[in-house]
């Protein structure tokens, strides 16, 4: 049996790119070319541009072994290619459909060929035997193939290294360094890691029940498609130091694009029930009313000067005394409120805890109803707040409710399919960024 070495320079055509351990490809589909990222990004030329046949995508075999270094021997007697990576061992034979993997059988759905001498064969039989990773990405139509180990596993689905560096290496451009120590940013990075992990956690739990609940398709859309490639575009430009592919872009915000739509169909699936609403309307909210006499500007927020102020408080003290003086309070707060809501909400304010300024918030809770308070003096200026008899909740009020406790169920549930979910990190790999 004749075996031939295919010659050096074309089998390992990328050793002055400087291949190593650390590599990812990224093909497109019926182009003629491979950008191949290692430390730099670098543009290798296909004979053959890949293509999809019958569901598969077949690739040129140098696209696979010119990028990654890999040795391959072809014996032109019996048409038997063999292609070795470290351990592993891919044989194929021009002309079959099958094919021997690591010593398992394959079968192949179309011949092994050659077309402008170049070796076409099926791409996910090929780089998965040889353990690199293949991933569609179909707002380019791109495919990316990569040696590189996963940050993460959620329930078995790989988060890619080059995800994590995206998204750190954005972030990171937010950690301040001045007037800190080195000790401190240190720990803004650690902060910023477990960020992110938390985050991608959500992303991929989400992402992972969506294509495996068949909600996949939900990105199928033509419009969605064409504003991420646009997104992608704007990245790419806008983060030209951070050395990465397109596609890496493109891969994120489409897998971060079908988790956003699929946390949608959760929320709007939990529709809590109107007496669920009521119930935290009438035990978490209460009602009031003001005066307000502003120290700011109501249209541009800008302070007052130093005399207007003082001329407010003089103002909100001549209102406090008529009211105290048994004045109509809704008639005082027609004359004296300049208060921009009022003629929307002329009955006052349905709200409960973290909506209203504290101070304002802490006097109206500390009110029984229908007391009137003292001043009260806010960023907005002083307000004479009176509480009321709870009023009717406003369909405003029960949508925002409704979302809220839809919200807090779709966190639940989140939360809850996380915990029951098999997560690996590999915090070495990750404390590998700096």
């Amino acid at each position: 049996m004749k075996k031939i070495l295919i010659p050096f320079a074309v089998c390992m055509g990328l050793a002055a790119f400087g291949v190593s351990a650390d590599t990812t490809v990224e093909l497109t589909l019926d182009s003629p070319g491979a950008n191949v990222m290692t430390d730099t990004v670098n543009v290798l030329e296909l004979n053959v541009s890949p293509f999809i046949e019958n569901g598969n995508t077949y690739v040129p075999l140098s696209a696979i072994c010119d990028s990654f270094g890999i040795s391959k021997y072809y014996d032109s007697e019996t048409g038997l290619i063999t292609i070795t990576k470290d351990d592993k061992i891919i044989e194929f034979v021009v002309g079959s459909t099958e094919a021997g993997a690591n010593g398992s059988l394959l079968a192949l759905d179309s011949p092994i060929t050659i077309q402008n001498d170049e070796f076409i064969v099926p791409l996910r039989a090929t780089a998965e035997n040889l353990g690199y990773s293949v991933e569609y990405v179909a707002s380019l139509n791109t495919i990316l193939i990569s040696d590189k180990l996963n940050v993460m596993t959620i329930n078995g689905y790989p988060v890619s290294f080059d995800e994590f560096a995206l998204y750190y290496n954005i972030n990171k451009a937010a950690i301040p360094t001045k007037d800190v120590t080195d000790e401190q940013i240190t720990e803004y990075k650690a902060q910023l890691k477990d960020q992110l992990i938390n985050m991608l956690k959500q992303n991929y739990t989400l992402y992972n029940n969506a294509i495996n609940g068949g909600f996949g398709a939900l990105f199928q859309d033509p419009s969605a498609t064409l504003q991420i490639k646009e997104q992608s575009d704007s990245v790419y430009t806008n983060y030209k130091d951070i050395t990465t592919l397109k596609s890496v872009i493109a891969s994120t915000m489409e897998k971060s694009q079908i988790a956003s739509n699929f946390s949608k169909i959760i929320e709007s699936a939990v529709k809590p029930a109107d007496e669920e609403i009521n119930k935290i309307y009438n035990t978490d909210y209460i009602s009031a009313k003001h005066i307000l006499i502003p120290i700011i500007n109501t249209e541009t927020g800008e302070a007052l000067t130093e005399d207007d102020q003082k001329a407010a408080l003089k103002t909100a003290t001549e209102a406090l005394n008529k009211v105290k003086k048994g004045g109509d309070f809704d008639a005082l707060m027609k004359e004296y409120s300049k208060d921009t809501g009022l003629a929307n909400y002329p009955d006052g304010y349905s709200f409960t805890k973290g909506q209203m300024t504290p101070e304002f918030e802490t006097a109206s809770y500390n009110l029984k109803e229908n007391e009137v308070s003292e001043l009260v003096k806010t960023s907005y200026g002083y307000h004479i707040i009176k509480r009321t008899a709870l009023l009717p909740i406003t369909e405003d009020l029960k949508s925002f409710i409704q979302q809220n406790l839809q919200k807090e169920k779709f966190s639940e549930y989140l939360q809850g399919v996380i915990d029951k979910s098999d997560i690996q990190i590999n915090e070495d790999l990750i404390n590998t960024l700096n």
